[in-house]
C-alpha cells in the first residue's frame, strides 16, 4: 500500500453535492430522459442495485446501456449491474423513465400505456436473458467459477414521484402488488447516493473491455478490484476530465493503476487481502 496518499473529497461532500444536484434536476419537469441518463452516467452510486445488493460486484462496474442480444432492433436497457453470492449470479437490469411520467391515469386509475410499455420491455428482457445466458456470460467476460451459480435476472424500474402514490392508498397497494418476481418499482424520490457505490465507475462493454465512461471523484483503488482493472479502457482518459478529482490526486491514481493492474495479473499467492485496504 503507499504510505502517501493525497487527499480526495469526501463521501460526506460528494453526497452533498449530489443531493443538490439532483433536487434541481427533479425539480426541473423539462428535464428530458438523456439528460437523467448522463447524470446517473456520471454519478453511478445513485442508482440501486435490487435489495441493496451492492457486495459482490462482477467487474466493479456499472454498465451503460448493456447489449443484452444480438438484435440491433431491440431497445436496450438504460444501465446494469451485476452482482453474485454464494449462490447466484445477477444481472441488475434497470429502466429509467422521466420523473413527470404518472403510472396511472387520475381519470380512472387505470394504469397507463407508458407504464405499460415499460413494463412489456422489461419481460421482453426477462425472456431475452433467459435464452441467451451463455451469450450474456461471454460478452460480459463471466469467469468461469460463477457460471454454475443459478442465473437469477433482477430488474428495477425508475419511474414517478411519490406523490402520486402518498395520498392514495389503493394506488399504493397496487403499486406494491408489482414488486415481485425480480421486479423492483423505485420512484424517483427514493433515489439517494449510496456510499456503498461511490468507487464505482461507469462504462460500456465491447469487446472485451470495458470502455470507461466517468470514473466518480471518490474513487479509491486496491487489491480487492486489482483483478477488475485488466478489463476498464481509457482509465486515464477520464480521470482526467473529472474536475473535482485534484491534479495531485489524478496523478496519484493513474500511477497506482497500473500497479493494481499488474497485482491483479500475478498468478502466484498475493498473500493476505483486506477488504479494508484502500488508497
Amino acid at each position: 500500500m503507499a504510505e502517501a496518499v493525497p487527499g480526495m473529497i469526501s463521501c460526506e461532500e460528494y453526497e452533498a453535492k449530489l443531493t443538490t444536484e439532483y433536487d434541481a434536476l427533479l425539480a426541473d419537469p423539462d428535464r428530458t430522459e438523456s439528460e437523467y441518463q448522463s447524470f446517473f452516467e456520471k454519478n453511478p452510486c445513485m442508482l440501486p442495485c435490487y435489495g441493496n445488493m451492492n457486495h459482490g460486484l462482477i467487474h466493479s462496474c456499472l454498465f451503460s446501456q448493456p447489449i443484452i442480444n444480438n438484435d440491433a432492433k431491440r431497445r436496450v436497457p438504460d444501465f446494469m449491474w451485476i452482482a453474485s453470492n454464494s449462490l447466484q449470479l445477477m444481472p441488475i437490469l434497470i429502466e429509467i423513465e422521466r420523473p413527470a411520467k404518472s403510472a396511472y391515469r387520475k381519470s380512472d386509475q387505470v394504469q397507463n400505456a407508458l407504464f405499460s410499455q415499460a413494463e412489456n420491455q422489461i419481460l421482453e428482457w426477462k425472456t431475452i436473458l433467459e435464452d441467451n445466458k451463455n451469450d450474456f456470460y461471454d460478452r460480459y467476460c463471466i469467469p468461469e467459477r460463477l457460471r454454475a451459480r443459478r442465473f437469477s435476472p433482477r430488474f428495477i424500474l425508475i419511474y414517478g414521484r411519490r406523490e402520486e402514490f402518498a395520498r392514495d392508498p389503493f394506488l399504493a397497494r397496487k403499486r406494491a402488488q408489482k414488486n415481485d418476481g425480480g421486479l423492483e418499482l423505485v420512484s424517483f424520490d427514493r433515489l439517494w447516493p449510496s456510499r456503498d457505490m461511490m468507487l464505482f465507475p461507469c462504462g460500456k462493454m465491447k469487446k472485451g473491455k470495458i470502455g470507461l465512461i466517468s470514473v466518480p471523484p471518490t474513487l479509491k483503488l486496491g487489491p480487492t478490484i486489482a483483478k477488475d482493472l485488466s478489463l476498464w479502457d481509457g482509465f486515464d482518459e477520464v480521470v482526467d476530465t473529472n474536475d473535482i478529482i485534484s491534479p495531485e490526486r489524478k496523478d496519484f491514481l493513474k500511477t497506482r493503476y497500473r500497479y493494481w493492474e499488474n497485482f491483479g495479473a500475478l498468478a502466484t499467492d498475493k498473500g493476505v487481502v483486506r477488504t479494508g485496504d484502500w488508497e
